[in-house]
């Protein structure tokens, strides 16, 4: 695959198939598992706010990609390998409905004690 565009410039593209369209335009309102829950316009077609883009590529790389890729595309389905993730299942914010849609950031020098598991 050659990434040179014009000259020696290098050019990085993500490819997005324009030809599905968005689930929902609110990023608070779409599966945070893409393509693996079954909305394909998701990631990796596309990247939305909301995709946990760690734990789909941890399905991914441990052949765990769930039942719904596994009929459609015959991809591989190992239990419990599509059940592993980091932990973090959503934002500790939610998004905003316009832009820029992310939350503002944490100021950093304010710490707020941890909730204590139940």
């Amino acid at each position: 695959m050659n990434f040179l565009a014009k000259g020696d410039t290098r050019a990085d593209l993500i490819r997005l198939n324009m030809m599905i369209p968005p689930m929902s335009a609110d990023p608070n309102a779409v599966d945070r598992l893409g393509a693996i829950d079954g909305q394909i316009d998701g990631f990796s077609n596309g990247r939305r706010l909301a995709d946990d883009v760690v734990d789909i590529e941890l399905r991914a790389v441990a052949c765990g990609y769930g039942p719904i890729l596994h009929a459609a595309l015959g991809l591989c389905d190992l239990t419990p390998n599509d059940q592993i993730g980091d932990g973090v299942d959503r934002n500790d914010v939610p998004f905003q409905l316009t832009f820029p849609y992310v939350a503002d950031p944490h100021q950093g020098y304010e710490v707020e004690p941890i909730p204590s598991a139940p």
